[in-house]
This record gives structure tokens, sequence and C-alpha cells, in this order.
């Protein structure tokens, strides 16, 4: 893993590197999820090691309840020198919240340090420093993907970016499976989040009951 220093440069979206699924076919008439630049990666400040690894392909894998097509969430790869976690994954799954006569994309965005071993925990508990510049990463995948998927007009971008914004910004502490788990439960967190009028703990307390058989969310 790169060493990190308070001297490398500002943050910006050339330090999030998307980890994108490929389609592959196999002897014709089978088709699986791959991610092509894990091997480009190696020796980068994206480098990822072979429990990184593992969670990516867990994440990406269309045949595992984890996987990135069954949630609509984007995965993107921190530089491992910015302090803001190990990956920003964001849910693109809601739809755009109109503001005036803007339609504007709110999506939530997790950033995520897996730490092997270690319980879940949520609001960056356990993550020390590397969570310095979570906010501003999880602004820039957000936005970043924001612009790809309902880009406006040139007329009305000024106005809809100043007022472009997450939703809300999770960020996530955890062992490598409780984490897979918290994704494999996502869509209980947004319909406990919509029941109980936005309230995150209300939706934590629905996961905790299925990951306490194996390790209890801890509430930071």
């Amino acid at each position: 893993m790169a060493k990190r220093t308070d001297s490398t440069p500002a943050l910006d979206v050339s330090h999030l590197r998307e980890l994108r699924p490929m389609k592959v076919s196999r002897d014709g008439r089978h088709e699986r999820f791959i991610v092509p630049e894990i091997r480009e990666l190696t020796g980068t400040a994206f480098a990822l090691c072979p429990d990184e690894v593992q969670f990516v392909t867990t994440m990406i894998d269309d045949h595992r309840r984890q996987g990135l097509r069954k949630h609509n969430v984007v995965l993107f790869r921190a530089d491992q020198r910015k302090f803001c976690g190990d990956f920003v994954c964001v849910d693109v799954s809601s739809p755009p919240r109109r503001r005036g006569e803007l339609c504007l994309p709110a999506w939530d965005v997790f950033v995520i340090d897996l730490k092997r071993g270690a319980p879940l925990q949520v609001n960056g508990g356990g993550a020390g420093v590397q969570f310095k510049n979570a906010a501003l990463a999880a602004d820039l995948a957000h936005r970043a993907l924001a612009e790809r998927h309902v880009g406006p007009d040139q007329a009305t971008r000024r106005a809809w970016q100043r007022g472009l914004e997450p939703a809300d910004v999770w960020t996530l502490v955890g062992d490598r499976d409780i984490i897979l788990t918290f994704f494999e439960h996502l869509r209980l967190v947004r319909r406990h989040r919509r029941k109980h009028g936005g309230d995150r703990q209300a939706a934590i307390r629905i996961v905790e009951q299925v990951v306490a058989r194996r390790e209890k969310i801890v509430w930071v």
C-alpha cells in the first residue's frame, strides 16, 4: 500500500478510479462479469491487496447477491495517498429530486475502509485519518456520475452544478464480509429509511438484526 503523507496534492476526480464490470462470453453462451482494471492498478496508488480484490470481485460478480447490477451501485477505488478510505460507492437507484426548475440527482454515497476482522462501524469509527477527505471524495464521485448520467444542457449547467450534492454520505469501516453483508441488504436500508423519514439509524437497526448473527454493527 502506498505511503500517505500530508504533502500530497489536493484531492480531485483523478484520484478516484471507477471499477467497471465487463461482459464476457464463455463458450458462446455463458456470461460473467470481471474487473479488467485490477492488473493495471498494480504498482500504482490504486493497487489492491488480495482482500480488496476479493471485495471488489464479490461486489461486481452478477452471480452473487451483492452484485453491482442488482443494487444499482457504482464502485470507485480511492487513491491510497489521499485519506479518503479504500473505496467510494455511489447508490444511483434514487430518482432525481426537483429543485425549482431543475431535476438534480441526489444519491447516497458510501466511503468504505476495509479492516480485517473488525465489526461494521457507521460514521467513521475506527478509521483514524483515513476519512479526512471522505466528504470531498463522496462529492467528487457523486458529481462525476451525475454529469455522466443526467447531464444538463449548457444554459442551466452552472445552476445545476451549484445545487448538486449527495443525498447523504455514509462512512463504513469493517471486515470485508461484514461490509458485503451490509450491501447485500442495501434494499432493506433504502426501504426503512423511506419508512422512517430518512432516518439512517432506524435503517441500520434493521440491518443490524441480520448482521448480528456474525458481528454487531457499531453506531458511532
